[in-house]
């Protein structure tokens, strides 16, 4: 959620949590969440260390987490390798653009920051790719 503990993202967090504090926050612990316990605590987040299961989904740091059910294998959310789709037009220009990567079973979130960088990703066939646009969602065909 955060990738280091004094910037002033923090401080507007803060101040939103503030705000609205009647909504649950949790948070699935990853390689970038450093900041203390106490941290999350005052802030009002409910920390996961390896995964939230709600009903028929489960939320996880790394997509390679397990999320199995008792008798099936759950919906599960995942953020950790921050997709990409790279466009490319007739000119030899291409771009590379976050994205929403949806599998039969999983959804890869895209990262919210240009801080974090992209994977590259290879939709199999009938997977679905959103790409996010500065104002709007691009399905990819």
């Amino acid at each position: 959620m955060f990738h280091s503990s004094a910037n002033k993202e923090i401080d507007l967090f803060l101040k939103w949590r503030n705000d609205i504090p009647n909504i649950d926050f949790c948070l699935i612990k990853g390689n970038h969440d450093i900041l203390s316990k106490n941290f999350y605590k005052d802030a009002g987040i409910k920390i996961f260390e390896s995964k939230l299961a709600i009903k028929n989904f489960c939320f996880v740091h790394d997509i390679n987490s397990s999320c199995d059910n008792e008798n099936e294998k759950l919906f599960t959310f995942s953020g950790h390798i921050h997709p990409g789709i790279k466009l490319e037009g007739a000119g030899k220009q291409s771009i590379m653009l976050p994205c929403f990567y949806f599998g039969k079973k999983y959804a890869v979130l895209p990262a919210f920051s240009a801080f974090t960088g992209m994977a590259k990703i290879k939709p199999l066939k009938g997977d679905k790719v959103f790409a996010l646009l500065k104002n709007e969602i691009l399905p990819m065909q």
